[in-house]
């Protein structure tokens, strides 16, 4: 079995922090259909146990950097 480098994965270009942002969309991707499923309910409140499939999105990089370097 042939390895792909490590290098192959780094999407960012100013540091090598890409493996986590592919990371993130597989995890948002394969949680979409559940999340979906919540959000889509009609009438009356979420229940407890599905506030994790509602609210657990995965946020790129830039975003999280623009939050931060953009708050008090």
């Amino acid at each position: 079995m042939e390895q792909i480098p490590e290098t192959d994965f780094d999407i960012s270009s100013d540091d090598s922090q890409g493996q986590v942002e592919i990371i993130g969309w597989l995890y948002q991707y394969y949680n979409q259909e559940p999340h979906n499923e919540v959000v889509n309910i009609n009438g009356g409140p979420v229940k407890e146990r599905d506030i994790p499939a509602a609210t657990q999105l995965f946020t790129t990089d830039w975003v999280v950097r623009h939050m931060v370097d953009n708050s008090l």
